[in-house]
């Protein structure tokens, strides 16, 4: 059977997408006009018979194909909605990009935060660390200025060093325990001190000693300076040279006549450091201390050519002398006195005794201080004292100032302190004293032989005042 076949409809060309309202009309206004052209070749061929009837089939063919191509078109309008749900989802997918950029942008955000955060809590920390160290360190300072003004363990610092001296007349092969703590309690007070030690040109004194090593490694301010006695003097000799209270050269010229002889008398080892003491005062200045005398607090600023009295009153100690600018007028006649009056096989004759007999000779030289560091002037009293103190050339303090406890009473107040007056009293005589005397003639022997009870006033002073402890 022939076939008629007719050309399909026409296509509506996809210049640009219409808005979907619109598509859709023009389908169904396509679809509608296909369906009338096709119900009109099936009129046709009902009249036409079999050929008819051909057509109408291919009518009916061309209805199904406009049908299709409605269905093509309705298709594209489907897919124009396919496609306008891929822009939807294109555009909800850059919304979710746009999201995660967000969700990403806000979680750098929130992490540089942190780390600012973070660095601001460092900091923060330390600027806390430095506040406490700062407050830290204003508080020591602020503890040391009133341990200072309570008169504490610590001098100040910002005033030049103190300058002691110490003498070894029999080297160091007697230095004990008790010595190298007198020269500890030095530092404990004044970490800045200038110690020098002096030693006979004759006597070893040597820097790898077992108890003196120690003490030089650790404070650069030890010196070790030899000396002969003829010397000593003859340097104090020239110093007073010219000066109104000079030493006499009469009599330092007999003296060094006979030394020779008198360093073979019984007591030389001890008269030897009462010259020295005196002349090292008048050329240097500074504080003479003997080798068993331990410091345990500063010396108040007001205190200077100053000595202690005895605990009756009848007598100077010179253990402790602080004299810190040379040429004392006290001083040089001290000396005179010491030379005038010399006797070498009569103990203690030329050691406190000089400073009694001086001060007895020449009133006009002397104060006395109490314990509040009152000054009494004495009538007819000299004026330019090298203290400051235009009064004074000698200020004999009360005797619990350098020497608290008699020589008496030490075995004692350290073997027995529960029995001892003195004993019983150890603490308060540490606190109120400026420098203890603790005679080594007493102290010396139970030390070596016994030790001291734990607690007790030498034990306090052995212990308490050290700073190598070795």
């Amino acid at each position: 059977m022939p076939t008629t076949s007719y050309p399909p409809g026409p296509v509506m060309p996809r210049r640009r997408r219409a808005p979907l309202c619109r598509r859709r009309i023009v389908a169904c206004a396509a679809t509608a006009a296909l369906a009338g052209s096709a119900a009109l070749l099936l009129g046709r061929a009902a009249e036409g018979g079999i050929e008819a009837e051909g057509r109408a089939v291919a009518a009916a063919g061309g209805a199904a194909a406009a049908v299709g191509i409605g269905g093509r078109i309705g298709g594209g309008s489907g897919d124009a909605e396919k496609e306008g749900g891929g822009d939807e989802e294109e555009k909800k997918k850059g919304k979710y990009n746009d999201s995660d950029k967000g969700a990403e942008r806000k979680k750098d955000e929130e992490a540089t935060k942190e780390r600012k955060r973070s660095k601001g809590q460092q900091q923060q920390q330390q600027q806390q660390k430095k506040k406490k160290k700062k407050k830290k360190k204003k508080k020591k300072k602020k503890k040391g200025q009133k341990n200072h003004k309570q008169e504490s363990k610590k001098a100040d610092a910002s005033q030049s060093p103190e300058v002691f001296h110490q003498v070894f007349t029999t080297g160091d092969s007697t230095i004990s325990t008790l010595n190298t703590r007198s020269m500890e309690s030095v530092f404990h007070i004044y970490p800045d001190a200038h110690l020098r030690l002096y030693h006979n040109q004759n006597r070893t004194m040597s820097r790898s000693h077992k108890r003196l090593g120690p003490l030089l490694d650790a404070y650069p301010g030890i010196e070790l300076v030899p000396y002969y006695p003829r010397d000593v003097l003859r340097t104090a000799l020239e110093a007073s040279a010219g000066r109104p209270h000079a030493v006499d050269p009469e009599l330092a010229g007999d003296f060094l006549d006979r030394i020779a002889d008198l360093a073979l008398e019984k007591y030389w080892f001890s008269n030897e450091a009462n010259l020295l003491r005196l002349c090292l005062l008048y050329t240097d200045g500074g504080t003479y201390m003997d080798t068993d005398v331990v410091v345990v607090r500063p010396f108040p600023a007001d205190m200077d050519d100053a000595a202690s009295g005895g605990a009756k009153g009848r007598s100077i100690h010179n253990a402790v002398l602080r004299f810190r600018e040379p040429g004392s007028v006290f001083i040089s006649a001290a000396i005179n006195n010491f030379l005038e009056n010399y006797d070498g096989l009569t103990w203690g004759n030329n050691g406190p005794s000089v400073f009694r007999r001086t001060a007895s000779a020449h009133p006009e030289l002397v104060c006395r201080g109490d314990g509040q560091h009152n000054l009494t002037r004495a009538e007819g009293t000299v004026a330019g004292g090298a203290g400051g103190r235009p009064d004074c050339w000698l200020t004999i303090w009360p005797a619990e100032v350098f020497a608290p406890v008699g020589w008496r009473d030490w075995e004692d107040a350290c073997a027995v302190p529960g029995e001892s007056p003195v004993g019983r009293d150890a603490d308060r005589l540490a606190r109120d004293s400026i420098a203890v005397h603790m005679n080594n003639q007493m102290t010396g022997p139970l030390l070596r032989d016994t030790g001291f009870v734990s607690g007790s006033l030498c034990d306090k002073l052995l212990n308490d005042y050290c700073v190598v402890c070795s």
